[in-house]
């Protein structure tokens, strides 16, 4: 009973922040569209500074005018929404079943997880970085 009721509490938690996140997005959003017509210098600072948590801004090969403008367009919004809504609440529990999150194969079909699950078998996810 007590181990149901705590993985409902921290299930209920990432949904909670996975909503605060959301949220602090569309406020940073709005602030940089705001800050970009208001005064252009003082959001050019703040891009920037945003960009060295990334390390964005230290390759030489990527200007400002590059990169920069992308993250006060539409576009930018919808796609990052877009990816946060299709796995909002979504986050793995020693002992529980695993997310069925969204996936493209190689060929660039769609897929999910759970299709690759098979009877009793266990599954193995691994998650790296090409880059």
């Amino acid at each position: 009973m007590w181990l149901s009721v705590r993985f409902a509490v921290r299930r209920l938690a990432v949904c909670g922040s996975s909503v605060v996140m959301l949220l602090l997005l569309l406020v940073q959003f709005c602030a940089l569209n705001l800050l970009s017509v208001l005064s252009p210098a003082l959001a050019r600072r703040i891009m920037l500074r945003l960009g060295e948590r990334s390390t964005m801004s230290l390759n030489p090969r990527f200007r400002y005018e590059d990169w920069a403008p992308s993250f006060t367009t539409p576009r930018f919004l919808e796609a990052v929404l877009r990816g946060c809504w299709s796995c909002l609440g979504d986050s793995a529990f020693v002992g529980h079943r695993a997310p069925d999150c969204p996936l493209i194969t190689l060929e660039g079909g769609r897929t999910s997880v759970h299709q690759f699950i098979r009877g009793n078998r266990p599954l193995v996810l691994s998650f790296g970085s090409c880059t």
